[in-house]
């Protein structure tokens, strides 16, 4: 139940109802997400965890895959791709994730 309270006042400071319905679907790409990438990232990756929190694994994953494609040396992104896989069950898959984090925090990524 903690993390129904966490999405609703996360949905609720950004201005948005507080239903998961509102970040079913992310937003088409505009052009200010094409100048603003970074920004656009951060709101997915903030969708992706308050998809994880409400145990939606594959909508998770889904955003945690655009803010790869977006910004792909991110570790703490990795991370949280893993915990999607873990969620749904797939071993090899998390695992390949958090070498891939470890990977990206030997090179020195943020």
């Amino acid at each position: 139940m903690p993390h129904r309270i966490a999405t609703a006042v996360l949905l609720t400071m950004t201005g948005c109802a507080p239903t998961i319905a509102t970040i079913a679907t992310p937003p088409p790409p505009t052009a200010r997400d094409t100048v603003a990438p970074p920004a656009r990232a951060v709101a997915m990756y903030l969708r992706g965890q308050i998809f994880l929190l409400d145990e939606q694994y594959s909508e998770a994953t889904a955003a945690f895959e655009e803010v790869l494609r977006l910004d792909p040396n991110r570790p703490a992104v990795l991370r949280a791709l893993a915990a999607a896989a873990d969620g749904r069950g797939e071993p090899d898959q998390r695992d390949a994730y958090l070498r891939r984090a470890r990977a990206l925090e030997a090179s020195g990524a943020p």
